[in-house]
């Protein structure tokens, strides 16, 4: 499960939104979903007060994030009892950066990007690492012929399969990263070729992202000729990726993470290339179905799905501004974070809740980034009751 910095959410907000609709399943009950209490993450000590969280343990109770200290940007680990400790990153030295982006279930294990102030062809690097307590941080590496260069997205429950993208000659390709097998390609198959890979699922069963489709009526021109889009895949094992389409009239989409066992994947489909993007949900009966927006809005994305598939978050904008985190469910559809914390008597004090990053597996608490009441970035952890069961 993720993390995105403000770059990140910049660019991904670039990527819109649709209409409005509702869908049921069979024999799923619901709880009254309530938020009952707000934390602030806070920051790393030192250097300008920015901070985001970007993914939660199963249970809520392990959080992480980024921060900045006075060396530069710095991962960030939180727990209730310990507050923020700074993950130390693989390059010690007067300038760095460093990023944490998934955490495993039991908040053991933690995954990211780690970079210095060196540079390959002139260029500053980054690779994706893995960091334990016990063990410290391991570089995950790179792909032989490629650029020494590495983003490390998303880690499954037990903490030993690590995806994410690597750059390799000719672009970037999504990778699957185990102690014992190293980093390797997403298999592509011959008409989807995995780019990047942004979530596992807690179980490692599944693997999603954002892969090239070709197709003969795809609106991208290739450099091998051939017409395709860059499309939401999934991928189960070690089977082959299935690309799982777009919105109606839409231009491409992106998977951004997915319940147990992939049954349900959640993500963006953009309008137009260079447009907004719709939230979505899909599963293999019945497809891609797009989630809605805020009122007033047109643009929003889900990043993230609890491992029962019945709790979405993401965020919902107007175009590029007024960001607003979300959650959704089948019982209640989209609905305005902040709002719902309000009208539950949770007194937010002057904060705005911007965007919503993840949901632990066992639906309990929603992590996010927002402005704080002395206007600083900040990142917030939200617990909830009422779970649906």
């Amino acid at each position: 499960m993720l993390i995105l910095n403000a770059k990140t959410i910049a660019n991904m907000l670039a990527w819109g939104i649709f209409a409005f609709s509702l869908f049921s399943e069979p024999n799923l009950t619901y709880g009254q979903i309530r938020p009952v209490k707000f934390i602030p993450l806070g920051d790393a000590p030192g250097g300008n007060f920015c901070s985001s969280a970007s993914a939660a343990s199963a249970d809520g109770r392990v959080v992480v994030g980024n921060g900045v200290n006075d060396r530069g940007p710095v991962a960030l680990r939180w727990t209730e009892q310990e507050g923020i400790t700074e993950i130390p990153p693989a390059y010690p030295e007067k300038k760095y950066r460093s990023t944490a982006r998934g955490v495993s279930s039991d908040g053991n294990t933690v995954i990211g990007e780690s970079s210095s102030t060196a540079s390959f062809r002139g260029v500053n690097m980054s690779q994706g690492y893995i960091w334990t307590a016990e063990k410290g941080i391991h570089l995950l590496g790179s792909l032989p012929g490629g650029f020494p260069a590495s983003a490390a997205r998303a880690v499954s429950g037990d903490g030993t399969i690590v995806v994410g993208q690597v750059a390799v000659k000719g672009g970037a390709k999504g990778f699957t990263w185990t102690l014992s097998q190293g980093m390797n390609k997403i298999p592509s198959s011959s008409t989807v070729l995995p780019q990047d890979a942004w979530g596992i699922t807690s179980d490692g069963v599944a693997t999603v992202g954002v892969a090239t489709e070709f197709t003969n009526d795809g609106p991208l021109l290739f450099s091998n000729g051939k017409r395709g889009r860059r499309v939401a895949f999934r991928i189960l094992n070690t089977g082959e990726p299935e690309a799982l389409g777009i919105l109606p009239e839409h231009f491409s989409s992106v998977a951004m993470d997915a319940s147990r066992k992939g049954k349900y994947v959640v993500g963006g489909s953009q309008k137009k290339r260079g447009g907004g993007s719709q939230a979505f949900i899909w599963d293999a009966t019945q497809g891609m179905r797009g989630l809605g927006y805020l009122p007033e809005h047109d643009n929003s994305r889900a990043t993230a799905i609890s491992d029962n598939g019945r709790i979405v978050v993401g965020f919902s904008a107007s175009g590029k501004e007024n960001q607003t985190a979300f959650i959704w469910t089948r019982g209640t559809g989209i609905q305005n974070l902040q709002t719902l914390a309000e009208t539950a008597g949770i007194d937010l004090n002057g904060w705005l809740l911007i965007y919503a990053s993840d949901i632990s597996a066992d639906g309990s608490t929603i992590v996010g980034s927002g402005t704080n009441p002395q206007g600083k970035p900040e990142g917030w952890i939200m617990r909830l009751t009422g779970a649906a069961k």
